[in-house]
């Protein structure tokens, strides 16, 4: 339900921006803010960074996102206790102005997109993140690489996860350096996943009591995992020095 609202958040969000002016002037510096990002239900961040357009068709952006917990303290299928996480964000767009319609396959993966009025100026580029994150675990239990199975009273676990995607958007100006951006990425994340385990506090677990590797959730599976990543949202901005 998490994952639906703010997928709804986003959604209000993006609808009336798309009658917005459309404009062909860009800036040389820009500021942006992520409000989307508070409401990741498993590690919402203060999202913040930069841009940097070296031309009118490219730029660099970097981003740093301070860990949020104010909307997802809770986690609902896991009790978390001293939980830190950091998000840092690095992309590169390619803008272009469209004068058609983005095909189906296109329309379906990126549809704001798709309906935004030919001439729009869009983007395409990629998107490299690293996020590193760390909890304290309660009445759990893990499948480490060897094949062992324990059950713990408590354990701390690190993720080292980073991802990269394929990022479709657009950027809509909303006047005097102000503007939107809407965007959305497709790509795979591969994380990491290590167990610190107290022996006075571990259990082993016979190998006939579950299995084997479905009864374990990614974060309970230590070792190295390659998964599907998706990643959307809206960001606010102001350009300075715009051409």
């Amino acid at each position: 339900m998490k994952n639906t609202a703010a997928l709804l958040l986003f959604l209000s969000t993006a609808i009336p921006l798309l009658s917005q002016e459309t404009g062909k002037s860009y800036p040389l510096l820009a500021v942006k803010y992520s409000p989307t990002s508070l409401f990741n239900p498993y590690t919402g961040t203060f999202l913040t960074g930069i841009e940097i357009w070296p031309s009118e068709k490219m730029n660099f952006q970097f981003e740093y996102g301070h860990q949020f917990l104010a909307f997802n303290d809770k986690d609902w299928s896991r009790d978390k206790e001293q939980q830190f996480y950091r998000k840092y964000k690095f992309g590169l767009r390619y803008h272009y102005y469209q004068n058609f319609r983005q095909p189906p396959l296109l329309f379906y993966l990126f549809w704001w997109n798709a309906l935004l009025p030919p001439g729009r100026r869009r983007f395409i580029g990629f998107d490299f993140i690293a996020f590193p994150q760390s909890y304290v675990d309660n009445n759990g239990r893990v499948l480490l690489e060897d094949g062992t199975a324990l059950a713990y009273t408590q354990a701390k676990i690190n993720k080292n996860a980073v991802a990269a995607t394929l990022v479709l958007g657009s950027q809509i100006p909303l006047g005097k350096g102000f503007f939107a951006e809407l965007y959305a990425g497709i790509g795979v994340k591969w994380k990491n996943v290590a167990h610190e385990l107290d022996p006075m506090l571990t259990t082993p677990i016979s190998s006939f009591s579950v299995s084997f590797p479905y009864d374990f959730s990614p974060d309970n599976v230590d070792g190295r995992h390659a998964l599907p990543y998706v990643d959307f949202g809206i960001k606010f901005g102001f350009g300075f020095l715009e051409k």
